[in-house]
């Protein structure tokens, strides 16, 4: 089971390792799609907790792929048979 460190350091590896594009279609299995998922989750509460703000359009930006990651997590899961809220 790996901490919470170990899947931003794991997501972290996957965008600079080439396989996160920045354009066209990203091809992840489940395992990778939890690491990101949780990735973002951390990052999310870590820019909550910042007292930076960030550019409006550059925060759309990035909400939208991490909300898309995180639908496509709960998609590969219910295809599973396992259900989250």
């Amino acid at each position: 089971m790996w901490s919470g460190t170990e899947h931003i350091n794991n997501a972290g590896a996957m965008a600079y390792g080439g396989e996160l594009p920045d354009s066209g279609p990203w091809h992840l299995d489940h395992s990778q799609l939890r690491t990101l998922k949780i990735a973002i989750e951390w990052r999310r509460a870590k820019r909550e907790a910042s007292g930076q703000k960030t550019a409006p359009d550059i925060l759309k930006h990035w909400k939208e792929i991490e909300d898309e990651v995180i639908e496509a997590y709960r998609g590969a899961c219910h295809e599973e048979g396992l259900y989250w809220i």
